[in-house]
């Protein structure tokens, strides 16, 4: 009963009673990988999906338990994946799917490898950019978000900067469901994402209800935050409306 509850608290975003029904199943029979990997994946949540060297310390001993958990290795492929280490990403997926588990999503999984794929190409074809990216056909599902910068980190921007957007699902697999790039020298800049930046797969923002966005200003050229980048987030967009995102927080 409480290992179901620890599962519906992490659907609920309640990620701290999450913590406390796990731990309490491990008073009950002790540590396990099926009970490591849920609590790591809550704490994860927890921390705004960034790893800590608490989490991490229990992936480790999760894995070690049991190199083949499905949460665990979930949890390991969608951090690998948000900080594109698409390599990575796709061979925890994979080894999920070589295990012989038959409660998981492989249909799910198969989606996400393919496309951590295609973002891996990606790196080296490139991003749809926004410069180019023609407005969607009226009525077309999309995001259109008007981004700016706070006015205390304004003066840490510079016109050679790339500012990558994406949109992600606020419900199932945390994969990128559209991405796009602009020139920092543009902002303030609105951005539209829909399929025509989609990140291929069956996984499409048109299908999204709600999409969570996330901006980040890159000193380095690389969708993936390094200190000194900028980052700004949405938690939550309807599709099909509009909203303004901040570039307010510096990556240490």
């Amino acid at each position: 009963a409480w290992f179901s509850l620890g599962h519906a608290y992490i659907s609920a975003n309640q990620f701290d009673k999450a913590i406390a029904a796990f731990d309490k199943v491990m008073e009950l029979v002790g540590k396990h990988a099926e009970l490591l990997g849920p609590k790591a994946t809550a704490m994860y949540y927890k921390a705004g999906q960034q790893m800590t060297p608490q989490i991490q310390a229990i992936i480790d001993e999760s894995l070690a338990m049991d190199p083949q958990d499905p949460s665990t290795l979930l949890l390991v492929g969608m951090n690998s994946f948000f900080l594109a280490d698409y390599k990575k990403a796709i061979t925890s997926w994979q080894t999920i799917l070589d295990s012989d588990r038959t409660d998981v999503d492989r249909a799910a999984l198969m989606n996400a490898i393919e496309t951590a794929n295609l973002r891996m190409q990606a790196e080296t074809t490139g991003m749809p950019d926004d410069d180019v990216h023609k407005q969607a056909a009226v009525g077309k599902k999309s995001v259109s978000i008007a981004i700016s910068i706070s006015p205390e980190l304004a003066a840490k921007a510079s016109p050679e900067d790339t500012i990558f957007v994406f949109a992600r699902a606020t419900e199932g697999p945390k994969v990128p469901l559209a991405a796009t790039k602009v020139s920092a020298s543009a902002l303030p800049v609105t951005v539209t994402l829909d399929d025509s930046t989609g990140m291929g797969g069956d996984a499409k923002l048109s299908q999204a209800t709600s999409v969570e966005v996330i901006a980040v200003l890159s000193k380095h050229g690389n969708i993936k935050p390094q200190a000194g980048d900028i980052q700004g987030k949405i938690n939550k967009v309807i599709v099909g409306e509009t909203a303004n995102l901040v570039l307010d927080t510096q990556v240490q």
